[in-house]
This record gives structure tokens, C-alpha cells and sequence, in this order.
């Protein structure tokens, strides 16, 4: 083999071997996403339920895996007749704990109201679990 040809067989193989190291290196620096567990929740209401009392106890409990930095639990309270919001309510809190408990306040006599309770990953913003019942003051 002459010395022009070893010279192109090395160039190749320098090429050749720069791509694999090039491939290699973008694949170690690529992050991976991880997909957590869809989130899924069970409420101790029923779907329609009786207060005799202006506030109504409200235990959610996460029944799938607890997502590592945690859960956000949003509140809204509806007047059923005029889709009108009930506020105060408990504000959003975040949590790690798989079961939690906390009041819906301020429900107004003698009128249905919607509570909407919704859990959303804290680092996975699209991870969702929304919930719902009835509750009337009577």
C-alpha cells in the first residue's frame, strides 16, 4: 500500500472514529425526562352530601405513588345555581403527604354547592387529578 492510500485509510478512520465519540458525548449530555405515575385520588365525600354546619371536612388521600417534591391541592367552591365562587377558600397548598384534610368554609344555606378539589404535581405540571362533589348546608 503506497503512502497516499494509508493516508486516506487513516483519514476515515479518524473521521470514523470522531463521529462515534461525537454520538456518544450528545448522548450523555442529553437529559432524560421522567414521567412520574398519573395521579390518582380518592375524596371521604360522597357525591352529594348534607352539612349541618357552615364548614364541611374534606379528606383527600393520593392513591397513587406520592411524586417526589410533591403535590399542589386547589380548592374552588361554586354556587350550583349561579356558578358563582364561594370564597374565601382553603388557598393552594402543597404537600408531601399522601392523605390530607382540611374545611370548605363559608357554604351558604340552603344552596347546592360544586367543590372542585385538584392535585397537580409540582414538577410535572400536566400530572392532574381533579375531583368533585355536591355539599348543601341545610
Amino acid at each position: 500500500m503506497n503512502y497516499l492510500n494509508r493516508k486516506k485509510v487513516f483519514a476515515r478512520r479518524l473521521t470514523a472514529i470522531g463521529m462515534l465519540f461525537s454520538v456518544l458525548l450528545l448522548n450523555a449530555c442529553i437529559k432524560t425526562i421522567t414521567v412520574g405515575d398519573p395521579l390518582q385520588a380518592t375524596l371521604n365525600a360522597g357525591t352529594a352530601n348534607i352539612s349541618l354546619t357552615p364548614n364541611f371536612p374534606v379528606t383527600v388521600t393520593l392513591t397513587s405513588k406520592v411524586p417526589p417534591m410533591g403535590t399542589t391541592i386547589y380548592v374552588t367552591v361554586l354556587d350550583e345555581a349561579s356558578n358563582i365562587a364561594i370564597t374565601p377558600q382553603v388557598p393552594a397548598f402543597t404537600t408531601t403527604a399522601s392523605v390530607s384534610s382540611f374545611n370548605i368554609i363559608n357554604l351558604p344555606q340552603q344552596k347546592w354547592c360544586v367543590v372542585n378539589i385538584k392535585l397537580v404535581e409540582v414538577n410535572n405540571k400536566t400530572n392532574t387529578v381533579t375531583k368533585s362533589f355536591r355539599v348543601i348546608y341545610k
